[in-house]
């Protein structure tokens, strides 16, 4: 934990980047889910 505040800012733009991929990923896995559950119903 102590280690992040001595990271250079670029560290942190990275882990902005990597934190919104991630939230991108969960999108696209959670409107693919919904849409092979559907097709399931169907």
């Amino acid at each position: 934990m102590q280690r992040e505040k001595k990271t250079p800012h670029g560290c942190c733009k990275l882990l902005t980047l990597l934190n919104l991929a991630v939230h991108i990923i969960y999108l696209l896995v959670k409107y693919v889910v919904k849409i092979v559950l559907e097709s399931i119903d169907d």
